[in-house]
C-alpha cells in the first residue's frame, strides 16, 4: 500500500485527491500512444504534495500583527462550508505552518 501527502488541508481533500487520480489516469489512457509511458507512483505522489490552492483551508499570518492568524475559505456550497467548519476545528489547522500574504 502506497500512501501520498496531499498538499491541501482537510480529509475531504483525500477523497478529492483520488477522484482526481482515477481521472487523469483514464484521461492519459484515452489519450495515450504508443510512445507514452506510465506516469510512476512517485510522479503522482510528489503531484499530490505540490497542489495548492490559495483560499482554500489556508492560514495567513496577519503581517501587521503576528499575534493575529486569518483563516481563509471560499467555501461555494453548504457541502464546503461543512468541510471548511471541520478543517477550521481541525488539530491541523492551528498546527499547520502558516504562509504569508
Amino acid at each position: 500500500m502506497c500512501s501520498f501527502f496531499i498538499g491541501l488541508p482537510g480529509l475531504h481533500q483525500l477523497q478529492n485527491a483520488s477522484l482526481a487520480i482515477h481521472l487523469a489516469r483514464r484521461f492519459i489512457e484515452l489519450k495515450k500512444s504508443e510512445q507514452s509511458e506510465e506516469l510512476s507512483s512517485s510522479l503522482w505522489a510528489k503531484a499530490l504534495e505540490n497542489t495548492r490552492w490559495p483560499g482554500r483551508c489556508q492560514t495567513v499570518s496577519d503581517p501587521q500583527d503576528a499575534i493575529i492568524t486569518w483563516f481563509l475559505d471560499g467555501a461555494h456550497t453548504a457541502e464546503s462550508l461543512d468541510c471548511s467548519m471541520q478543517w477550521f476545528v481541525s488539530p491541523e489547522a492551528i498546527l499547520k505552518p502558516q504562509s504569508s500574504v
